[in-house]
């Protein structure tokens, strides 16, 4: 009876530092899911932001272009 009370005792032990550790890694997991997830969107908005430059800058050599400013594009001789 005593080797078996001594059995539950250790399984018992054993089951609560699965439980401790569990519940002390959840937080640290969240944490570096979240960071993760905030990188992952910063790395989007200055992927969109510089494609978004490109666009912006295509348009104005486009305007520079057509509007014949001198030294750029097509030449106004007047």
């Amino acid at each position: 009876m005593t080797a078996m009370s001594g059995q539950v005792w250790v399984s018992l032990i054993s089951l609560g530092g699965v439980v401790l550790g569990g519940s002390l890694s959840y937080p640290v997991q969240r944490r570096t899911r979240l960071s993760a997830e905030r990188a992952e969107q910063q790395w989007q908005k200055t992927a969109l932001s510089e494609a978004r430059r490109g666009e912006r800058l295509a348009l104005l050599e486009r305007f520079i272009e057509v509007a014949g400013v001198p030294g750029r594009g097509r030449a106004v001789m007047g």
